[in-house]
């Protein structure tokens, strides 16, 4: 993207003085570098290049870079970002955070299919929301407002992706009841809805490997146990009142090991 559509028109030095801050506060967001090395940065480029006339009257700081990323360089990319969305159909991904203070902050997230054809993931906004009422309602009215604020077509939404919470998914009162009837009225569905799959499979692993892992330390004990170069395998019985589970690990009955194992 040009720098033109991040400064305003200035005479040639003051310009480039603008246009080096924030490349170089781009650069800064870019790679995930922690602004207190702004401070140190700068002043060593300085000393470094004396001979830069362009570099001495760059006054950036660690206060300045995050007014001009915020200010600046995000508020243009979400006006592109608007634009796109108001002419193409796309997905959003929400969820919701609680801070350090009394708000909650909810993600918006969007998917959608650029000019090349390529997906693109972007973050549209983190939406303030009162912590102490986050019911489904004030989720959704909040959601709405956001697309409203930047003119983007609710109806242009076809796919919902969130956590499985009852606020988002509930079948009477959620954030999806209401998103559907907002659609519907619209003659518009949503084709899928997705839910935590790193939860899902979790769950179906902890529980799946858990009577794996029973058994193969059962058989691994008596095995072990047993010298000998054949062992009937018909002999090896267990019940439940033999062997408790605790912790994902497992216990034996003290007088069945002395009987079993000797």
């Amino acid at each position: 993207m040009s720098l033109d559509a991040f400064v305003e028109k200035k005479s040639g030095h003051s310009q480039k003085v603008s246009e080096a801050e924030i490349k170089l506060s781009s650069f800064f967001a870019h790679h995930k570098v922690a602004f207190e090395v702004v401070d140190h940065l700068i002043s060593i480029l300085k000393d470094s290049f004396p001979d830069s006339n362009i570099l001495k009257d760059v006054k950036l700081r660690r206060t300045k870079t995050t007014s001009v990323i915020k200010n600046v360089i995000a508020k243009k990319e979400s006006e592109d970002l608007a634009v796109v969305l108001q002419q193409n159909f796309f997905s959003v991904l929400i969820d919701e955070s609680t801070d350090i203070s009394a708000n909650k902050l909810l993600g918006v997230n969007v998917k959608f299919v650029n000019n090349s054809g390529l997906a693109c993931d972007r973050l549209l906004k983190v939406i303030s929301v009162d912590a102490k009422n986050a019911n489904a309602e004030n989720l959704y009215t909040a959601f709405k407002e956001c697309l409203i604020s930047q003119n983007i077509p609710i109806k242009n939404v076809i796919g919902l992706a969130c956590d499985n919470a009852s606020v988002m998914l509930g079948k009477n009162n959620s954030f999806l009841t209401r998103l559907r009837k907002c659609l519907d009225s619209l003659t518009m569905y949503l084709p899928f809805i997705s839910t935590c799959c790193e939860q899902c499979l979790f769950k179906v692993a902890s529980n799946a490997g858990r009577i794996c892992k029973k058994y193969c330390q059962l058989f691994f004990l008596f095995f072990k146990k047993n010298s000998s170069a054949y062992v009937n395998a018909t002999s090896f019985k267990l019940n439940k009142k033999n062997v408790e589970i605790v912790n994902n690990k497992v216990a034996f009955d003290p007088a069945f090991c002395t009987k079993s194992f000797g």
